[in-house]
């Protein structure tokens, strides 16, 4: 079967994926190596952002178990592991759109500081994606006790909703809903009959 998901159903559904033993080992690393071109996680989420699709489709064979149904991975467990590493946490793929945020909490003297950094490197696509006021991440409140003033409030503010935007479609739209994947479903087969697939595919 040849199907279409939305980043977001493959995200969801990460709970039934699984990585069989005739799978490689990890072959991309998360950031771009300093010489050479190398696979990794960072150019491949910029190439869904910038053209909405993933061209070569990711292969699933299934199996019920317990009479439900899994998906075993064919093909594409490195692109699936740099969707899930980028929903999980933006932060580590792409810190150096978080260099002018930092520069503004840095010139900042309240206690308060590092502990707003670690909140925004730890938040995941979603928060990021449904941003829009600094009292969504935080208590606000205990905060501006501490001494964060109204105007850091409004720099930061703008400082990850930029952050936001580079991190969606030059149209706006967010990385979950509209970017498409090619998926292709091999149903009923044996594990015999997965890694024979899977040999094909990459000789």
């Amino acid at each position: 079967d040849n199907a279409k998901w939305s980043i977001e159903k493959l995200f969801n559904n990460r709970h039934i994926i699984t990585k069989p033993k005739f799978q490689r080992d990890k072959k991309w690393t998360p950031l771009p190596k300093k010489k050479g071109n190398s696979p990794n996680y960072k150019d491949y989420i910029e190439f869904l952002i910038e053209n909405k699709n993933s061209v070569f489709p990711i292969s699933f064979g299934t199996r019920l178990v317990n009479n439900e149904k899994k998906y075993i991975v064919i093909d594409g467990n490195n692109r699936i592991n740099a969707i899930i590493s980028f929903l999980e946490k933006p932060y580590q793929l792409f810190s150096k759109l978080y260099e002018q945020l930092f520069t503004i909490l840095n010139s900042q003297t309240g206690k308060y500081k590092e502990q707003l950094k670690e909140t925004v490197k730890n938040m995941n696509y979603r928060q990021l994606d449904n941003f829009r006021r600094l009292d969504d991440i935080i208590n606000l409140e205990d905060y501006q006790q501490q001494g964060l003033t109204a105007v850091y409030v409004r720099d930061l503010e703008d400082e990850l909703t930029l952050i936001q935007k580079k991190l969606k479609h030059t149209d706006g739209t967010s990385f979950l809903g509209t970017i498409i994947l090619n998926i292709n479903i091999f149903e009923d087969g044996t594990f015999e009959d997965y890694c024979r697939i899977f040999e094909s595919i990459n000789k």
